[in-house]
């Protein structure tokens, strides 16, 4: 009776297979974590995808918005071929192909509204990684021009911004900042806090560490609730600090953040942090370098770069890492040296692999080709 039950049981499963594949077939699937931290998907038709999240008619039931930050994957219907092979060649680095692929993909007269914003984004964002500034900022126009409350509203922005930064054109940048501020106020306080957090990201890689630290500062008092930004402005605040010759009150904020931050990012930056103030000592010696090396891998090992999130500490712990394995050699004898310089090598070569656009890879190049001699 036992086996008669289980091979009724699986003559079910096999019927209804068919069924559940061809509904993957009809529906796009939004998978999402809840409050509860529970896995939910929600099958069903995408009708719009804005910065407030992405809208589903669920099969049976109302449309429902699923917000961004709790969507895991999506998994849309009948996404085009030429789309597919454009993200394809997109991944690979073939930008100028994969522009190519996505306009095609435009072109198609069955498209739904949903993909159009998606093409229209990484088109730039293609226009954006081969460094062709002027197409990109085009580009990114158009995804605003065609989607007002694009889902990539804040991307848009910031990459915008770093476009005219890398021209270089400083008040541009910075104009297209104030202009996200504008435009969306109504997306939420936490928006405003990461827009201001980019202007001094901005004013400090254009050495401007007086105006960068005045909205460090600030940021210090008005993200007290909202403790990602707070610790990355701490981590800026750092490095302003020690460039401007206080590595006491640099390395203050770094351990702050190390003690106080659960933020994989700010972890990160603020370790690199604390190799730096450590390499920045004059009379740094062996032990020192050492502690500074060990810095620079906790930054690499125990956070690197979440998904979607900026890679610079990441790239910065892997090069300055390697720096340091140098720097270690100069004060061993020649069979210890060879371990170090070994080691600085596997590290320059790993951030070229991994990070061939790195604006660290560069020096890199030039010593392995140093080494190498």
């Amino acid at each position: 009776m036992k086996v008669l039950k289980i091979l009724v049981a699986l003559a079910l499963l096999v019927f209804s297979l068919p069924s559940l594949y061809l509904m993957a077939q009809e529906t796009d699937v939004v998978t999402s974590v809840g409050a509860d931290n529970k896995i939910n998907d929600n099958p069903g038709d995408i009708s719009n995808e804005t910065y407030n999240g992405v809208e589903i008619k669920v099969k049976g039931g109302p449309v429902i918005t699923v917000k961004l930050d709790a969507i895991k994957a999506i998994t849309y219907r009948d996404e085009p071929r030429d789309y597919i092979n454009a993200k394809q060649l997109q991944e690979s680095g073939k930008y100028t192909q994969a522009v190519e692929s996505y306009k095609k993909a435009l072109n198609d007269t069955r498209l739904r509204a949903i993909f159009k914003q998606h093409i229209l984004y990484n088109i730039a964002v293609c226009y954006h990684n081969a460094k062709q500034f002027d197409e990109a900022m085009t580009a990114y126009d158009e995804v605003l021009k065609a989607f007002e409350k694009t889902r990539y509203f804040k991307q848009v922005y910031f990459n915008k911004s770093d476009c005219a930064a890398k021209k270089p054109d400083l008040a541009t940048a910075l104009g297209i900042l104030d202009e996200a501020k504008v435009k969306g106020r109504d997306i939420g306080e936490k928006f405003l806090l990461e827009v201001d957090l980019r202007k001094a990201n901005l004013l400090e890689d254009s050495k401007k560490p007086d105006e960068a630290k005045a909205i460090y500062n600030q940021l210090k008092t008005k993200a007290a609730m909202q403790p990602a930004i707070l610790y990355r402005a701490l981590i800026g605040l750092g490095r302003v600090e020690l460039a401007g010759g206080e590595p006491s009150r640099a390395e203050d904020a770094f351990n702050e953040v190390i003690a106080k931050s659960d933020d994989a990012v700010a972890k990160a930056g603020a370790y690199n942090g604390k190799g730096d103030c450590l390499m920045a000592n004059p009379k740094a010696d062996y032990k020192t370098i050492k502690n500074a090396l060990f810095a620079y891998l906790r930054s690499k090992l125990l956070y690197p770069a979440p998904a979607g999130e900026p890679t610079i500490e990441e790239e910065k712990a892997i090069y300055n890492a390697g720096v340091s394995c140098e720097k270690l050699a100069q004060a061993l004898p020649q069979e210890k040296k060879k371990v170090y310089i070994n080691n600085a090598k596997l590290l320059y070569l790993e951030l070229k692999q991994k990070f061939p656009g790195s604006r660290f890879a560069p020096e890199a190049n030039k010593r392995l080709s140093e080494l190498g001699k």
